[in-house]
C-alpha cells in the first residue's frame, strides 16, 4: 500500500495531542525529560520539541519514546485520545496567526 492509496487522514501540523500523551506519562513515570532521552535513545531537545508539539515525529521516534516509558503504541496513543477534547479546546482559544 503507498501513501497515496491510504485513505486515512494525516494532520499536517504538529502533534500537540502526542507531546501532551508524552508528558502526561512521563509525570505519572516520575521522569524528566533527560531521563526519557536517555531511556529511549531520543535525543532531549527532541523529546522537548514533541512535547511542546513543535514538530512532528517520525513513528520509529514515537516507538522508541514509548518503549522508554514503558508502554506500548497503543497505551500511548489511548492517553493521546484522552487527551483529545484538551488540545482542542486549547487550538479553539488560541489567536488567529
Amino acid at each position: 500500500m503507498t501513501a497515496e492509496s491510504c485513505s486515512l487522514e494525516i494532520p499536517s501540523g504538529p502533534q500537540h495531542g502526542l507531546g501532551r500523551a508524552i508528558r502526561r506519562v512521563r509525570h505519572e513515570r516520575g521522569l524528566g525529560q533527560h531521563h526519557l532521552a536517555w531511556k529511549s535513545g531520543v535525543t532531549l531537545s527532541a523529546i522537548a520539541d514533541i512535547e511542546r508539539g513543535a514538530t512532528d515525529p517520525k513513528w520509529a521516534t514515537v516507538k522508541k519514546i514509548a518503549k522508554g516509558l514503558g508502554i506500548s503504541m497503543a497505551e500511548l496513543a489511548a492517553v493521546e485520545a484522552s487527551l483529545a477534547p484538551e488540545v482542542r479546546q486549547e487550538r479553539e482559544e488560541e489567536p488567529d496567526a
